[in-house]
């Protein structure tokens, strides 16, 4: 925008001149407000802007091997005399790395009026950062995935703070604030670390909003505010317990999560402290919980216990899985509608061919497979399914409330006649034995200290893998030969 002032001008000696003056044009700076698992948007638009379109993507490789623009969801919104605009996706939620919010703004035009600004991960359209032309400003696109502070922020076993360790590296990073229960603990001031005058626990609920801005050519900006729950407090590790004085440690972790395996009707909630933990599904709860190691970890996480699960009975799509602690609900995972069916399960094992698969799935949902769920609810055909993974495999439904995934396990060949490179007669009779992973049993082989009570369910361990298999297994013949 080009601002024009007319006056008259006060000169020396008396003179009085009518003139024109030119300001400079104001830089473009907008504001993005974004909640991981939300599906509400909000900001700030540059002065002059009178609409907003705010369009979800999960963009996908297309069959010519290019990105393939796939939007999934849409709102449209008016910025009030401030230019503060607020909006909603009717279906989605910015949840997943590889989502991103297009904001598309109209009304104004001209070298500093920036038309779109596409943030978030995954496969960018060339369109995302497309030059201007005719003397307007370009699209510009701000890599921020929704994931991004996961994993990046810990809280120190003894409740005392809150530490941002990416703060220096992220791109773009100012600073973040945060609340407990619901109420302001102040922000970082850019440290990385917000001190706490009253210790948090397990049972609070910490969230966390971290601020960014990316600067883009010709001095204009964009800023972000992402807003993201806090991990459960670090586990204290026993170091080098032989030092005197000892040198502990702890180790941090990613947001707590769970997943829903919808063939042996069981959920398994991973990135969890030692504890006990209240699993519901469709208001039907049960305790599940993950013992505190009583043997030396030094500085080995993976010696204590991070994962726990039960079988749910009645387990299906259209419900709600929740893990709480005290008054913290920590997971809230939808279980989605999902059904597959395989024509060719093997593939073909001669030239090794995909395999060939329908699936029912949540429209817009992205799968484990790096496919999105079509808007008629069918898995896209031809799809990123890969030879083979019937057998041992899984194929997963990335949920959009939490960073778990409704799945469907496949069997194992656990054991099978002939075996590879046996010579034999025909005509013979060829079979295998397929069994289904019991996950329940597999999260408890993980616990040291219950290790023996997961050997007492009807379960063994498959020779050459170590998986802890279900026995209530499944025969599959094939006959060749007459």
């Amino acid at each position: 925008m080009l601002a024009i002032k007319r006056g008259r001008l006060v000169l020396g000696l008396g003179l009085v001149c009518a003139c024109t003056l030119a300001f400079a044009p104001s830089a473009f700076a907008d504001t993005v407000n974004l909640t991981r698992f939300s599906p509400t948007v909000s900001g700030t638009a540059d002065a002059g802007v009178t609409g907003v379109t705010v369009d979800l993507l999960r963009n996908v490789i297309g069959t010519d091997g290019t990105v393939a623009r796939t939007q999934v969801d849409s709102f449209s919104a008016t910025p009030d005399g401030s230019g503060n605009w607020s909006g909603s996706f009717p279906t989605h939620a910015f949840s997943n790395g590889g989502d991103q919010v297009e904001v598309n703004y109209t009304g104004a035009s001209g070298a500093n009026e920036v038309p779109q600004v596409t943030i978030g991960g995954g496969r960018f359209l060339n369109s995302a950062f497309a030059p201007g032309s005719g003397g307007n400003a370009g699209n510009e696109e701000f890599f921020l995935p929704a994931d991004s502070l996961d994993g990046g922020f810990d809280i120190p076993s003894d409740g005392s703070s809150i530490n941002y360790d990416n703060c220096c590296a992220s791109f773009g990073y100012q600073q973040f604030s945060a609340t407990v229960n619901g109420n302001s603990v102040g922000n970082d001031g850019g440290s990385g670390t917000i001190p706490l005058s009253t210790p948090v626990g397990n049972g609070d609920t910490v969230v966390l909003t971290a601020q960014y801005t990316h600067q883009f050519s010709p001095g204009g900006s964009t800023t972000v505010n992402l807003t993201d729950m806090a991990p459960l407090l670090d586990v204290q590790l026993s170091g080098d317990a032989a030092l005197n004085p000892p040198a502990p440690s702890e180790y941090t972790k990613n947001e707590p999560t769970c997943s829903a395996y919808l063939v042996t009707n069981e959920v398994i909630c991973n990135n969890l402290d030692p504890g006990s933990y209240t699993l519901s599904f469709n208001g039907a709860s049960q305790t599940i919980s993950t013992p505190s190691p009583t043997w030396n970890t030094g500085f080995n996480p993976d010696l204590v216990p991070q994962e726990a699960g039960a079988t749910v009975p009645n387990l299906g799509a259209g419900g709600k899985v929740t893990l709480v602690t005290g008054s913290h609900t920590l997971v809230t995972l939808t279980v989605h509608p999902f059904t597959f069916t395989s024509t060719t399960p093997f593939g073909d094992l001669l030239n090794g061919s995909n395999t060939t698969i329908t699936a029912t799935c949540a429209a817009g949902l992205f799968l484990n497979s790096g496919d999105v769920c079509g808007q008629n609810g069918q898995l896209p055909q031809p799809n990123n399914a890969p030879n083979g993974f019937f057998f041992g495999g899984f194929l997963g439904q990335v949920d959009e409330t939490s960073s778990g995934q409704t799945q469907i396990d496949f069997p194992t060949i656990a054991a099978q006649t002939p075996n590879f490179g046996e010579s034999i007669h025909t005509p013979f009779q060829a079979w295998g034995i397929a069994r289904y992973t019991d996950q329940v049993a597999l999260a408890n082989a993980a616990n040291p200290d219950i290790r023996r009570a997961a050997a007492s369910r009807p379960q063994h361990a498959e020779p050459g893998r170590g998986d802890v298999v279900d026995r209530s297994a499944r025969k599959l013949e094939l006959h060749v030969g007459g």
